[in-house]
């Protein structure tokens, strides 16, 4: 069971509106970090016996998976649509990321870490900060012009993948706050299993993600070096991407971590889930229909009610 509250900015006062929501959707994407849930709302405006709290653009959404719990969504409301027919409003909430995407600005940064691009970033939007993931990677410089909020924390966070080869993750936490962690968790205690939880299961293969050669330059864009994988090239054609080189970074290092030499399995997988199952943590499964057993990085979720 999932619990929603209103919290209507124009009375200031809280409802529980989970029992006038037909349907609920909570759902995340890797590709975007940022969560939304959007609900069917009841209406009926030609019922006086249906009485329900008015909500409005703006407004601010909680969800909970237990009462008297913390949220594991918090949001506004910033996307409504409404048909002709008598029946259900359906509105979306986004949390923070959302406005860290759609807000932009131009920052030069010198001797920093991607933790502190990130605290920094959180104090300008006003959102408090949560867990966010020390790397202790300098970064001596980073000039960002004209870019959201989000992409330069990721663009910060790339710096220390390079370093690392860890990826990372920007989200906001059930309480609002911005937290950055290693993608790395697993959820603990519970398999994807065709004999228990999976209904439906399908595999798609796509050579899109292959990088099998890299070419080098430096900061005035001479060339300077190639990185490649013959075996792959053989296979697949030559799929190109550069890098240039960075102050302090083994420029060859980082060149090859760009390298992905085989193509990218994505499945998708409809079931009984958990919520724990969220875009940017792995999960186990077992499916004997389609041969997927071991550890499978979530890209993206959505949970119904």
């Amino acid at each position: 069971m999932i619990y929603v509250h209103l919290i209507s900015k124009s009375t200031g006062a809280t409802y529980d509106i989970t029992n006038a929501c037909s349907k609920l959707e909570w759902s995340g994407d890797y590709a975007e970090s940022g969560r939304k849930l959007s609900f069917d709302y009841l209406n009926a405006p030609y019922d006086p016996d249906l009485k329900l709290p008015a909500i409005a653009c703006g407004d601010m959404v909680t969800a909970y998976l237990s009462q008297g719990k913390s949220p594991v969504f918090t949001g506004h409301i910033l996307a409504v649509e409404r048909s002709s027919q008598i029946g259900t409003i359906t509105y979306t909430a986004y949390d923070a990321v959302h406005q860290m995407t759609k807000s932009r600005t131009t920052k030069n940064f010198k001797n920093t870490s991607p933790e502190g691009v990130a605290a920094l970033m959180c104090q300008e939007m006003g959102l408090d900060a949560g867990a966010i993931y020390e790397t202790k990677v300098p970064i001596p410089s980073m000039l960002c012009s004209d870019m959201s909020y989000y992409d330069i924390i990721m663009a910060a966070y790339t710096k220390a993948h390079d370093q690392t080869g860890d990826n990372y993750i920007l989200s906001v936490d059930g309480e609002g706050r911005l937290c950055v962690k290693k993608a790395e968790w697993i959820i603990q205690g519970f398999t994807l299993s065709d004999t228990r939880s999976i209904t439906e299961s399908d595999i798609l293969e796509s050579v899109d993600d292959i990088v099998n050669r890299v070419e080098i330059f430096s900061d005035t864009n001479e060339k300077i070096g190639v990185v490649q994988d013959d075996s792959s090239i053989s296979s697949y054609g030559v799929f190109q991407e550069t890098y240039t080189q960075e102050e302090g970074t083994d420029a060859n290092t980082a060149a090859a971590k760009q390298i992905h030499t085989r193509p990218t399995q994505s499945i998708r997988i409809l079931a009984v889930g958990d919520v724990h199952c969220l875009a940017g943590n792995f999960v186990v499964v077992h499916d004997g229909a389609t041969g997927l057993y071991g550890k499978y990085f979530i890209k993206s979720d959505t949970h119904t009610w």
